[in-house]
C-alpha cells in the first residue's frame, strides 16, 4: 500500500467546533471536561469547550500553532525603601494602607491598619518602578534601575575599612616606641651614656643593648641573627691530604680509608658485605646483556646485508633476556654470575698450570 493511502486509512476525520475551531482528539478526557463543583451552565459553552480552562474566557482563543508578536519584556525594578525610613504621609495616588505606588487599599495584601488616618507616622512601603521603552535607547539601557548612591555607600564602607586599619597601624607603632622608649630609660649606666655620646651606639639603644634586660627588637639582636656561622668551606679550600674532615651539609665525617671523592666532589663509602656483592652482581648483569645487545644487533646487520635488504640499520625489535634482570629475576642472575666466576676461576688455573708445565718452579708455590 502507498504510504499516502496507508496515511489516508490511518487518519481521523477531524471536528470541529460551534466557532469553528478544530477539536483536538489527543485531549484527555478530564481536562476537556469540566469538574463537577464548578458552575455547569458557565462552563458547558457549545462554542468553546475548553472554556473553563481560559484564564479570562471573554478574551478571544489565542492559536499558538501560529507565530505571533507578543507584548516583550516589561522590566521593573522594586526600589525598596529601608525599615528605618518613616513618612508622616503616603504620597498622592498611592495606596492608603502601606503606601505602595502598585495598587489601591482594595488591592493591597498586607495586614490592615487600625488608624486608616493619611498622616498618621508610619513606614513606607517599597516603591517599584516599570521601565517605559519610549525609544530606542531606552530599550537597551543597561543602567536602568542602578542607583549611583549604592557604589557611594560601598566605597564609604571600604574607606572606613582602610581607614580604621591605618588608625591601628599608628597607634601599634606608638605603643611600641612608647614600650621600647620606657625600656630604655629603665636602667641607664655611665659605660651606655659615654658610648652614645662617643656615637659608637645610638640613642635608643641605650639602656637595652648592654643591659641584662635586652630584648631580640634591638639592631644589635637583629644583626646577630643575620650573621650565622659558617663551618663549611669551598672544596677548593679544602686540604685533600687530610686524612679526616667534616662535611657539614652532608654532616659525613669523610674518611679516605672507608671511601672515595667522586666526579662531582661527593664523598661515597666502600661497600662491604651484602651491599658490594649485590653492586658486583648488578654491575655483571649490566655488562652482559650489553655484550648480549651489541652481538644480536652486529648479527642482524650482517643478516640484512646477506638478504640484500636496503636499510640495514632499520628499526629492529630488541629482545632482551629476562635472566640477566637483578630485578625481574634475581637468583638467574645470581646462579649466572655465580657460574661466570667459577668459570672465570677455572681459566685462570689452567693457564697457571700450562705456564707452570713451560717454565717450572711449581715447587716455589707450594
Amino acid at each position: 500500500m502507498p504510504p499516502k493511502e496507508l496515511e489516508n486509512s490511518n487518519s481521523r476525520e477531524v471536528q470541529y467546533d460551534a466557532s469553528g475551531n478544530k477539536i483536538n482528539p489527543f485531549i484527555p478526557q478530564f481536562i476537556s471536561n469540566a469538574p463537577w463543583y464548578m458552575d455547569q451552565d458557565n462552563t458547558d459553552d457549545p462554542d468553546d469547550y475548553l472554556r473553563h480552562q481560559r484564564l479570562d474566557p471573554a478574551l478571544p482563543v489565542v492559536s499558538h500553532t501560529e507565530p505571533v508578536a507578543g507584548k516583550g519584556i516589561v522590566e521593573e525594578v522594586v526600589q525598596h525603601v529601608p525599615a528605618e525610613v518613616i513618612v508622616k504621609k503616603f504620597p498622592k495616588g498611592s495606596c492608603s494602607n502601606c503606601g505602595s505606588m502598585k495598587h489601591k487599599r482594595m488591592d493591597c495584601l498586607e495586614r490592615p491598619r487600625k488608624q486608616q488616618n493619611s498622616s498618621t507616622v508610619r513606614r513606607a512601603a517599597p516603591h517599584i518602578s516599570v521601565k517605559r521603552n519610549e525609544d530606542y535607547d531606552s530599550k537597551r539601557d543597561r543602567w536602568f534601575g542602578y542607583d549611583t548612591q549604592d557604589w557611594d555607600d560601598r566605597a564609604k564602607v571600604w574607606e572606613d575599612k582602610e581607614l580604621a586599619k591605618v588608625r591601628q597601624e599608628i597607634a601599634d607603632r606608638v605603643k611600641l616606641e612608647e614600650e621600647k622608649f620606657r625600656k630604655a630609660s629603665a636602667t641607664f649606666d655611665d659605660f651606655s651614656l659615654e658610648m652614645a655620646e662617643l656615637g659608637l651606639i645610638d640613642d635608643f639603644q641605650v639602656g637595652t643593648t648592654y643591659s641584662t634586660g635586652a630584648t631580640d627588637d634591638t639592631p644589635t639582636e637583629r644583626a646577630k641573627k643575620t650573621i650565622r656561622d659558617r663551618y663549611d668551606q669551598p672544596s677548593y679550600l679544602s686540604n685533600l691530604e687530610d686524612p679526616l674532615s667534616y662535611d657539614p651539609k652532608s654532616r659525613i665525617t669523610i674518611d679516605k680509608n672507608k671511601g672515595f671523592i667522586n666526579d662531582r666532589s661527593q664523598f661515597v663509602k666502600y661497600l662491604t658485605g651484602e651491599a658490594a656483592e649485590y653492586e658486583r652482581t648488578k654491575h655483571f648483569a649490566w655488562e652482559k646483556d650489553k655484550r648480549q645487545s651489541k652481538q644480536q644487533h652486529l648479527e642482524q646487520t650482517a643478516a640484512a646485508f646477506i638478504g640484500g635488504l636496503e636499510d640495514p640499520d632499520g628499526p629492529q625489535v630488541p629482545v632482551a633476556d629476562i635472566n640477566l634482570n637483578p630485578e625481574a629475576s634475581p637468583t638467574a642472575v645470581l646462579l649466572a654470575a655465580k657460574k661466570a666466576q667459577e668459570e672465570k676461576e677455572r681459566v685462570r688455573q689452567e693457564k697457571k698450570r700450562k705456564l707452570l708445565e713451560m717454565y717450572g718452579g711449581g715447587k716455589h708455590m707450594k
